[in-house]
């Protein structure tokens, strides 16, 4: 009898752990549960998100830069950590969107934050500003990219 009890306290032990871990994994995400969003939906969420466009000055000032987004490249001088916290700043509690040329780069970033960082506020815009279903081919509003 002794052992059945220490089975069935094992087994409700464990079960109670699996429940709080996956509790606790669908609370970290409930911001944004993926690494991309689409441009549309970044667009409709303006007031929740800030969309931080990580492109270079050059590409920046080729083509504008997403409407209200803030213009913040990446530098290689700078550490992935004061990158992020610089951007956080800026944020001020909002989600962060990540954008670029045609969505890769910023995805990796997302990628990078959320995984080795813990950072679950960020996340990326698919098609960036250039690529399919980007900012631009969906005809969202673009302003000039101030220096």
């Amino acid at each position: 009898m002794k052992e059945k009890n220490i089975i069935y306290t094992i087994i409700i032990f464990t079960l109670l752990s699996i429940t709080y871990l996956l509790f606790d994994l669908v609370k970290t995400h409930e911001i944004f549960p993926y690494y991309e969003i689409s441009a549309k939906h970044a667009h409709a969420k303006n007031d929740d998100i800030l969309i931080v466009d990580i492109r270079p000055q050059q590409r920046c000032d080729a083509t504008g830069k997403a409407k209200n987004a803030y213009h913040l490249p990446i530098k290689e001088t700078t550490s992935p950590k004061e990158y992020l916290a610089d951007a956080r700043e800026i944020a001020q509690g909002k989600t962060i969107a990540f954008i670029c040329n045609e969505g890769r780069s910023s995805k990796m970033v997302a990628m990078q934050y959320r995984e080795n960082m813990d950072a679950h506020d960020v996340t990326s815009v698919m098609g960036g500003m250039e690529g399919i279903n980007g900012w631009i081919s969906e005809k969202l509003p673009v302003e000039a990219c101030s220096r």
